[in-house]
């Protein structure tokens, strides 16, 4: 109110609103407290719920594909046979990861363009009904999708269907993680950890199938279509239980969305009340209205750029080391998973592949869940420098049969996956985070499809990258 009437100053703690230059007073109680009552409804057990349903939402969205992965044994064995073996899982990772960056971009220009509602209906249709049906979709994949190899058929058909399974989940995967960190970037970063969970949840998810692996004693190497169908059936109901969470994070948000109308609406009330105390003043005081336009140059006004232009113009520009640092993580993460069976055969070790899968798993989690509890990363700066710093880390992985002959047990090249692994992942929660805490309300879920583009973005230059190294 200040900055429309320099007459008028607010006095921040007691609600009253003091007029510079004389002893008047007055007395706005009611937007702070408003505003108090309704942040005292966001209660520790409600932001422990709506943690966990992210963390849900995450697992649900990535065990149809990590099934596959940790199946890969398996599928070697049944396309052993096949002229192009040797280049089997290449392709597979294509068709999952060829999908995604379109289906960003669509999604991103869609949402953009769409006409803005506020609505229950328009959530449901944006968030509710799309999340969803991809779930469903999910789930059926791993019922259906093992049942292929119990039919008899010859090996070049059953390559190709599971390829199209492959793309199938590619395409419902970037279509799913497009809405549900958009969803996850509306609540706020101050009383939830709604996107450090989420992504935490595409990590543990991998451990929850190493949990399967172990208690179901799988091994793909030796396992018949049967026991494929047995391992894949009960990783269905993770897709089904995200649907939940679904529901219970879109009802929170539109009761959220509801107090920000409220508060909204009280803090329109109190500004009408301001102006209308400010204009007495000034009226009495026979004073010129501080409100006249800025003269430049020759005299003339300066022209207003509409404040919407300016928002669309200024979003990738506030957003562009976020992008970046998405992009770097994504290609970083893509191209050492590709890496790792060159690795594995480089250096000559049975069992490399198989620990670094497992740690790069599990250090995904803690790096993305961490956030959740302390984020020390938290300007532009801090990212960008950090990110520099984590793709450097790559060098000794990618290196690492150099040292190999005088480190048997590769506790070096483990402790840099490690590390790579934790920052990167660390450092990809902190840029959605960042992200969305640079922009106002109305562009949080734009700015996160716009990160969603480079991080999709970095996927494909990682694969690119990867096919490029299988032909040496």
């Amino acid at each position: 109110v200040s900055f429309l009437f320099p007459g008028l100053a607010y006095m921040p703690g007691d609600s009253h609103y003091h007029i510079q230059g004389t002893d008047e007073t007055t007395s706005l109680k009611g937007s702070d407290d408003t505003q108090d009552q309704l942040e005292l409804k966001v209660t520790r057990k409600k932001r422990w719920a709506v943690n966990i349903c992210f963390l849900t939402i995450g697992m649900g969205a990535s065990v149809t594909w990590y099934a596959v992965t940790f199946a890969i044994s398996f599928f070697m064995v049944e396309f052993a046979s096949l002229s192009l073996s040797d280049y089997f899982w290449t392709f597979f990772l294509l068709a999952y990861d060829l999908p995604g960056l379109p289906i960003q971009i669509i999604q991103y220009y869609t949402f953009v363009h769409r006409k803005e509602r506020e609505t229950t209906s328009d959530e449901r249709q944006q968030y509710f009904l799309p999340c969803i049906v991809c779930y469903i979709l999910l789930a059926t994949i791993l019922v259906t999708f093992p049942l292929v190899f119990l039919i008899s058929l010859s090996v070049q058909i059953i390559f190709s269907i599971s390829l199209g399974f492959t793309f199938f989940i590619g395409i419902i995967q970037g279509r799913l993680f497009g809405k549900i960190f958009q969803l996850a970037s509306l609540f706020s970063p101050e009383h939830y950890s709604s996107i450090p969970s989420c992504m935490a949840g595409v990590g543990i998810s991998t451990i929850v199938l190493l949990v399967v692996t172990i208690s179901e004693q799988f091994n793909g190497t030796t396992a018949d279509a049967v026991e494929v169908v047995i391992y894949f059936a009960p990783l269905s109901s993770i897709p089904l239980l995200s649907i939940l969470s679904i529901i219970y994070v879109v009802r929170c948000n539109n009761e959220i969305s509801q107090k920000q109308e409220d508060l909204s609406s009280a803090h329109a009330q109190n500004t009408n009340l301001c102006r209308a105390v400010s204009s007495n003043f000034l009226l009495r005081k026979h004073v010129q209205s501080p409100l006249l336009p800025e003269k430049v140059g020759n005299g003339l006004e300066a022209p207003e750029k509409p404040m919407e232009e300016k928002s669309k113009a200024s979003l990738f520009h506030t957003v562009r080391v976020p992008c970046f640092s998405a992009f770097l993580v994504g290609l970083g993460y893509v191209l050492l998973n590709a890496c790792f069976p060159y690795l594995g055969e480089a250096i000559d070790n049975d069992f490399y592949v198989t620990v670094a899968v497992y740690l790069q798993a599990i250090f995904y989690f803690v790096g993305n869940e961490t956030v959740a509890f302390r984020q020390v990363i938290n300007t532009d700066r801090a990212l960008f420098v950090s990110t520099i710093i984590q793709s450097v880390l790559f060098i000794p992985i990618f290196i690492s049969p150099l040292y190999a002959a005088w480190d048997p047990y590769n506790i070096i090249s483990y402790a840099f996956i490690i590390l790579y692994t934790f920052i990167g992942s660390y450092l990809n929660s902190c840029s959605y985070v960042i992200a969305a805490s640079a922009v106002g309300q109305e562009k949080k879920s734009t700015a996160v499809a716009l990160l969603n583009i480079y991080l999709y973005l970095g996927y494909t230059g990682g694969l690119a990258a990867s096919v490029i190294l299988s032909f040496f």
